[in-house]
């Protein structure tokens, strides 16, 4: 491997890892277009279109942030555009913060027709045309009047009624994906009534929500007859054989190996999130191939963690360093050892009593009300901190990756303390 003096700015590191084409494989930072790279959830996509293609329903795919929905809807689509089973158009839409049911109506909108819309107008207009012959040398000219009708759009004209009538007769599926960033229930609400009144008038086309919800009354603003049409699905975390999936098909591709340890230490991690399967996943293998070697063994499985780390969404790393910083180091250690035994809990929600037990097998016994003083320290009842309070004694990570994330701390402090330990630093 080039040294950092050879190569100060990365530029041979980057050489190879790009020649490698590991960064087409393991996709943490991005959706997964490739079928051929997707594994796992077979039933899910087998759902997803069936539900797309019974008369009448639409369909919502919702869950927890990075365990794959934007992947699933990307890769079910490609599959029923494949297949010819999507009649019409499909069209796409990344939501935004600037998004609202207008902007969205306005896509299709665009798809479907030349004009600006809605409002018919019946426009006369009069024009004369020179007769094609001349009679005694007299020119003749006739006075036609013509009428014809024209579509125009107003801002006010794009309601659910109104688009619901644009479409009825259309074929074509609108795949919405991250809908969850509209704040606007008015938004929500009108999504809901489109898709009923194109399940009442039983049009050929189809939409397709997907967004970050605990439930699907969160994404429709609980429209209360949209159920019969609309299907929904939830997205839960993988299982640990999808995730050793993932795993395995990349490095098969590039031909490296992980040690079992490695392996098995993966998997804890990811606690069933395809996204953090593809971020160490990418970092092992880029550790392989800067350094040239064919397996991963536990040494070079810390580098890799401690570059994921660095590149773990900015979120996680700002709730955790939150928690963790201006605190002594016995306070801070604490802390860690604390947020360590939520991560291990077996459930989402934990109380005082779980994480006290839970220190026991950590040699640490904080007393309950010790933990509970801590505990108060980082929790609110909003997203501004790492603990939430769901009521009174129990509580939830506000981002549930986070326990992979803790965990990926945990590998990197526990080789930190033994490297103190045998005096390396």
């Amino acid at each position: 491997m080039a040294t950092q003096v050879d190569d100060p700015y990365g530029i041979k590191k980057e050489e190879l890892i790009k020649d490698s084409g590991v960064r087409t494989i393991f996709t943490p930072n991005k959706p997964i277009n490739s079928i051929d790279l997707f594994m796992g959830r077979k039933d899910i996509v087998k759902s997803v279109i069936e539900g797309l293609n019974t008369p009448g329903q639409h369909l919502l795919l919702y869950g927890d942030r990075g365990v794959g929905k934007s992947s699933l809807a990307n890769i079910t689509v490609s599959i029923l555009d494949n297949s010819d089973m999507v009649n019409g158009k499909l069209i796409t839409k990344r939501c935004s913060s600037q998004d609202t049911f207008e902007t969205l109506a306005n896509e299709l909108i665009e798809e479907y027709i030349n004009e600006p819309y809605l409002s018919e107008k019946i426009i006369s207009s009069k024009h004369k045309e020179e007769a094609g012959a001349k009679i005694m040398g007299i020119g003749a000219s006739l006075g036609n009047e013509t009428q014809s009708s024209k579509k125009f759009i107003y801002s006010n004209d794009i309601t659910p009624s109104n688009i619901a009538k644009l479409l009825k007769d259309k074929k074509g599926l609108y795949l919405i994906d991250e809908f969850d960033i509209l704040e606007d229930d008015k938004d929500k609400h009108n999504l809901a009534q489109l898709i009923k009144l194109l399940s009442d008038y039983q049009s050929p086309f189809k939409i397709f929500v997907v967004g970050i919800s605990q439930s699907g009354t969160d994404l429709t603003a609980g429209h209360p007859s949209v159920n019969r049409c609309l299907k929904e699905i939830k997205l839960e975390r993988m299982t640990n054989k999808e995730i050793k999936d993932i795993i395995d098909n990349g490095m098969k591709k590039l031909s490296i190996e992980l040690s079992d340890q490695v392996n098995s230490l993966i998997i804890g991690i990811c606690n069933g999130y395809p996204h953090f399967a593809h971020l160490i996943g990418l970092k092992c293998a880029e550790e392989a191939i800067i350094n040239s070697i064919k397996k991963i063994t536990k040494s070079s499985f810390v580098n890799a963690i401690d570059n994921a780390v660095k590149d773990a969404e900015g979120t996680l790393k700002r709730l955790y360093d939150n928690a963790t910083q201006n605190a002594s180091e016995t306070k801070k250690r604490n802390i860690q050892l604390i947020l360590k035994a939520c991560s291990t809990c077996n459930h989402d929600d934990f109380t005082i009593n779980d994480i006290s037990k839970k220190l026991k097998n950590y040699a640490n016994e904080l007393s309950n009300k010790t933990v509970s003083d801590y505990i108060r320290q980082f929790t609110s009842d909003n997203s501004d901190s790492i603990l939430r309070r769901i009521k009174k004694g129990v509580y939830r990570f506000n981002d549930p990756r986070m326990v992979s994330y803790i965990k990926m701390k945990e590998n990197l402090l526990e080789r930190d303390r033994l490297a103190l330990k045998h005096g390396e630093i």
